[in-house]
């Protein structure tokens, strides 16, 4: 995409809401206020410009990391909202910027077979990606998820947007009350799932492609033939069978508030903010609903082990709740999985399992190493405070850590002295 692709915007205001004080942003003047009007302005990209063929640029600036994907020796790097980055990583101890993908409201992705899927607003669209400094759309879904998904939380704002203008690219809030006051906001981005996020974290069933891996936090996960993306209360299955070439298959309402999936065994496990669902894939066309754990509202990203589920549970930032733990689930049989144990946390994100070892990523608390060969009974062995991490990627020695302005690539072989390979930082 052409780098005028942000030039040609325009603003329009739509739909005035009357709103009592109790629905205000801004804290309340008097007990019984007046009524306040809320009006929101619109930044449109027209339908054209938004379905510019996309092609790949020289490298760029990285402001922000969204879930990183590993996909063979390049590091697939989405910078929400923006695009995504290229980085070759053949050299592990030096990897370099290769190229930028500019994709309007780029976030969520997965890698097949040397091709790239990535959601763009309303459209899921595959990129060529076989040479990454000449990166090329070759595919593309139109209209396959819902219009007022993106961008950022304002749900109302975006439903109130007139669709024949093109997509809304940015949303700004003006209030003004009769007592005289008035002022405006601008919507926010990204959310309690890490921003948008990633693609597979486990793929032990899809040896007939070459996938990209990325860590717990992801929210569209690639499965043998099938892609399936989290995009608000609906679980998206679209047909990769021709990866330059997919095509929608089912849409399974779920839970308003999900926000990591992962696989296992025949089966979704899907991280909601108020608890794990599973959805069983005998038909993997049509995942059904199978059992349900519930819990105090959290942000909770879950992998799973055996008949084994680790799922972690943080407080804050939208997600609610107070408590900061990992919950180790029993979902041997999956239509009733149940709390084994709980431990405790300070601030946990992503995580990962290999062999009879857990790594939480712990957030400013570093990366944590947990025993788990007695389920039931977790023992923290490990703890790297100068690995501070929102997810971890392993890979027989090799890791990848997913941190707040960073990624650290890390040599995991001895538990007891980890070491950092490299690490790209935000410029």
């Amino acid at each position: 995409m052409p780098s005028s692709v942000f030039n040609k915007r325009h603003k329009t205001f739509a739909a005035i809401v009357l709103l009592s004080s109790a629905l205000i942003l801004k804290p309340a003047i008097t007990s019984s206020p007046p009524p306040c009007v809320t009006e929101y302005e619109h930044t449109y990209m027209g339908w054209e410009e938004f379905r510019a063929p996309i092609a790949g640029t020289a490298p760029a600036e990285l402001r922000a990391i969204g879930n990183v994907v590993v996909y063979q020796d390049l590091l697939v790097v989405p910078e929400p909202n923006k695009g995504v980055h290229l980085i070759d990583n053949t050299d592990i101890s030096a990897p370099r910027k290769s190229s930028f993908i500019p994709i309007v409201d780029a976030g969520q992705i997965a890698v097949v077979d040397d091709v790239l899927l990535a959601r763009s607003y309303v459209d899921l669209v595959a990129i060529d990606i076989r040479n990454a400094e000449q990166a090329i759309e070759v595919g593309r879904v139109q209209n396959v998820f819902p219009y007022d998904d993106a961008p950022g939380d304002n749900a109302e704002g975006i439903v109130a947007a007139d669709q024949t203008q093109g997509v809304v690219i940015d949303v700004t809030r003006h209030y003004s009350c009769s007592s005289g006051g008035s002022y405006h906001d601008s919507t926010s981005y990204g959310g309690c799932g890490g921003g948008s996020s990633a693609s597979p974290a486990a793929l032990p069933d899809s040896s007939s492609f070459n996938v990209g891996v990325a860590g717990s936090m992801a929210t569209m996960l690639l499965v043998e033939q099938h892609l399936y993306v989290l995009s608000q209360d609906n679980v998206i299955t679209i047909s990769v069978a021709e990866p330059q070439a997919p095509s929608l298959t089912n849409t399974l309402n779920v839970s308003l508030e999900m926000e990591t999936v992962y696989y296992h065994d025949n089966a979704l496990y899907i991280g909601t903010r108020t608890g794990v669902q599973i959805l069983d894939l005998t038909d993997p066309a049509h995942p059904q609903k199978a059992g349900l754990f519930q819990h105090p509202r959290q942000c909770d990203p879950v992998v799973v082990s055996g008949t084994v589920a680790y799922s972690t549970l943080r407080s804050g930032s939208g997600c609610g709740g107070a408590q900061n733990q990992l919950d180790v689930l029993d979902v041997s049989n999956i239509q009733n999985p149940t709390l084994i144990t709980s431990v405790e946390m300070n601030e946990p994100y992503g995580l990962a399992e290999e062999g009879s070892n857990l790594f939480v990523a712990d957030g400013g608390a570093g990366l944590k190493i947990l025993d788990v060969i007695d389920p039931a009974n977790p023992v923290l062995t490990h703890t790297y405070a100068n690995f501070p991490a929102k997810d971890v990627i392993l890979n027989a020695g090799h890791g990848v850590l997913q941190g707040y302005e960073h990624i650290t690539q890390i040599d995991y072989t001895d538990l007891d002295n980890i070491i950092e390979i490299s690490r790209i930082t935000v410029d």
